[in-house]
């Protein structure tokens, strides 16, 4: 009886051991990306208060601050767009180059499989 709740006890610490590993593994690969979550919900979080406080003073102030969110929010997505038409003219030439040569080494390889079955 004493074995096997010994047994009992080992099985269940490795498989405790292996959780925690796998929670610990988990954790690492994704602590980045949950501190900059964390740190634009804070950032978002004290600019909503700010909001918040002054709309219940002043209704105007909040929608002039609207407004101006909304302008800079517009003029992102442009420059956005802009900066992405101009990226792609850049690497467009390059990529099209690789494609090429990309396509030529499948029909090389394939090439020569062929000739080595015959």
């Amino acid at each position: 009886m004493k074995k096997q709740q010994k047994s009992n006890s080992a099985s269940l610490s490795r498989k405790r051991n292996a959780a925690r590993e796998k929670l610990y593994t988990v954790m690492t690969e994704n602590e980045h990306e949950w501190q900059f979550a964390r740190k634009m919900l804070k950032s978002y979080e004290s600019q909503f208060i700010k909001l918040w406080e002054a709309y219940k003073t002043d209704r105007n102030y909040i929608e002039d601050k609207f407004f101006e969110c909304c302008n800079n929010l517009h003029y992102f997505i442009y420059q956005e767009r802009k900066m992405d038409k101009e990226f792609k003219k850049i690497y467009k030439p390059y990529y099209d180059k690789f494609q090429k040569l990309n396509k030529e080494y499948s029909q090389l390889k394939n090439q020569q499989k062929k000739g080595k079955k015959f």
